[in-house]
């Protein structure tokens, strides 16, 4: 029977960007075709782009957001659609774009911006316990960046589901559903992912919303037993650098090819988070060490 994340686990592997960038003079420099094509070159079938974290900072315009918090338009959001430019170009090698956002949305940016959007009481400096109108307003922005793309967008993947913060039991369920449906207004199949932190080999779905597991790890070491995790496919997303978006490479030369190959045998799949400059260039020794995935792979 088909299921909607078939082509994830055909893909086999893709990547993931942490492009934060916080400035119209960044955005205004992202090269959509050559940030395309250096994708296109590494095998990559999708990739995962975030739309912002917790900053108050996204590249993609989003009038809801901007007037919920009381801003003109293009304080906090790119003017450029970066994303929309990045679909449009990736599409011309077949590759799908799919998006990261946090939960909580921009729960970093101060006290201001979090209450606005209906945020009331604080956890720690850089996170919110959710409750039901932050959630339900959050899924406004979503949908309204949801409906502008359709069927652009492939995936979503959110992160800071995080039960210290009030993410359990039936608010869990509750956000996530919310979100879910919202991320499918504009695609109805869309694959969405949920995530509570590091799973610590543990990999399996935050809730039952979830198509495909977040699985975040700080190494790529873990393995699947199957193609599925509670229905929901397998898959395992850490970096190729020393940290997140760190440019450097903390693997030896030719461990990943055969530990790619290993997850895919396996019935999962695999996303390198990799270094990005605000022109949508990537670290070499990273991109030399995904020349060795791809030769593994695509013999």
């Amino acid at each position: 029977m088909p299921d909607k994340t078939d082509w994830f686990h055909d893909a086999k592997y893709g990547l993931f960007v942490h492009y934060l960038y916080a400035s119209q003079e960044d955005f205004a420099s992202f090269n959509a075709e050559a940030f395309a094509e250096a994708v296109n070159d590494t095998g990559a079938k999708y990739i995962v782009m975030t739309l912002g974290q917790n900053s108050g900072w996204y590249c993609s315009p989003n009038a809801v957001y901007e007037n919920y918090i009381g801003v003109s338009e293009g304080t906090f959001c790119s003017a450029r659609d970066i994303p929309m430019e990045a679909a449009d170009a990736l599409s011309k090698y077949g590759i799908k774009l799919m998006l990261y956002l946090p939960a909580q949305g921009p729960s970093a940016a101060g006290d201001d911006i979090p209450r606005a959007l209906g945020a009331v009481e604080r956890h720690d400096e850089t996170n919110w316990y959710i409750n039901h109108t932050y959630a339900d307003r959050w899924s406004h922005v979503l949908r309204e960046w949801s409906t502008r793309y359709g069927d652009k967008v492939a995936g979503w993947w959110f992160d800071g589901l995080y039960e210290g913060t009030g993410y359990t039991g039936d608010m869990a369920d509750h956000v996530s559903k919310l979100y879910k449906d919202a991320c499918r207004a504009g695609n109805k199949n869309s694959i969405v992912a949920f995530n509570q932190g590091v799973m610590n080999g543990i990999i399996k779905p935050a809730t039952n919303a979830c198509d495909y597991t977040a699985g975040e790890e700080n190494s790529f070491e873990f393995y699947p037993s199957a193609r599925f995790y509670d229905g929901a496919q397998w898959h395992i997303l850490s970096y190729l650098g020393s940290r997140w978006g760190a440019p450097d490479l903390k693997y030896e030369s030719g461990y990943l090819p055969t530990y790619t190959s290993k997850v895919i045998i396996a019935g999962g799949v695999v996303t390198f988070d990799i270094h990005i400059n605000a022109d949508g260039s990537f670290a070499k020794v990273q991109t030399d060490e995904l020349q060795l995935v791809k030769k593994e792979i695509y013999p």
